[in-house]
C-alpha cells in the first residue's frame, strides 16, 4: 500500500456517520487565500480559548463577515469556497451492507444527516482549513493533528478506500461489529 503525503481529516457527523475531507487543492487555495487568511486572523484575534471553544462553531459566520468587509462579491466568494469544501467532503454512512460513501447533498437528501449537522461539520471543516492551509508545509502535519483534536476528528494519510477498509463492519439493524481489515488509518 502506498501512503499518500496528503493528509485528510475524518470527523464525526452524528452517531457513527463520519465526514472524510480532502484538503483544498492549490488552485482553490490561491483563489481564496485572502478570505481564508482574514478569517484565520479574525479567529486568532479572539485568543486561544475562543479558538478551541467557539472557533469551530462560528468559522462560517466569521468567513461571511470577513468576505463582506473585504470584497464586493462577498456572497459569491463565500458560496464558491463553501461549495468547494462540500465537494471535497464525502459522508461515510454505515449500512447493513457495509459503509456507503455519499456526497454531502445526497446524504442530506436521503436524511442520513440533517442540514444543521452538516452546517456544524462545514464550520469545523472551514476552521480546520483556514488554519491548516495557512501553515508552512514543514509544520502542516503537526498543525493538522492539533486542529483535528480541536474539531474532534482524526488525521489520516489513507485514501478513502483504504480508510473504509480499516473501519469495522457494522449493520444498522444488529449493531454488531467486526474488523473489516487490518489496514491502519
Amino acid at each position: 500500500m502506498r501512503i499518500d503525503e496528503q493528509l485528510r481529516l475524518v470527523t464525526a457527523v452524528e452517531g457513527d456517520i463520519r465526514a472524510y475531507h480532502v484538503p483544498l487543492p492549490r488552485d482553490v487555495f490561491e483563489a481564496n487565500y485572502r478570505l481564508l487568511a482574514s478569517t484565520k486572523a479574525a479567529m486568532m484575534a479572539k485568543g486561544a480559548a475562543f479558538m478551541a471553544d467557539a472557533g469551530p462553531r462560528i468559522a462560517t459566520l466569521l468567513l461571511k463577515d470577513e468576505a463582506r468587509a473585504d470584497r464586493e462579491d462577498s456572497e459569491a466568494a463565500v458560496t464558491s469556497l463553501l461549495q468547494d469544501i462540500q465537494r471535497l467532503t464525502t459522508v461515510l454512512v454505515p449500512t447493513p451492507n457495509g459503509w456507503e460513501q455519499l456526497p454531502v447533498q445526497t446524504a442530506i437528501t436521503r436524511q442520513a444527516i440533517d442540514a444543521e449537522s452538516w452546517a456544524e461539520v462545514e464550520s469545523s471543516l472551514l476552521f480546520f482549513t483556514c488554519h491548516s492551509c495557512m501553515s508552512r508545509r514543514m509544520e502542516r502535519a503537526g498543525v493538522m493533528k492539533a486542529l483535528a483534536l480541536i474539531v474532534g476528528g482524526e488525521i489520516t494519510s489513507s485514501s478513502i478506500t483504504d480508510y473504509l477498509a480499516s473501519l469495522p463492519t457494522s449493520t444498522a439493524t444488529s449493531g454488531t461489529q467486526k474488523p473489516a481489515s487490518s489496514v491502519p488509518s
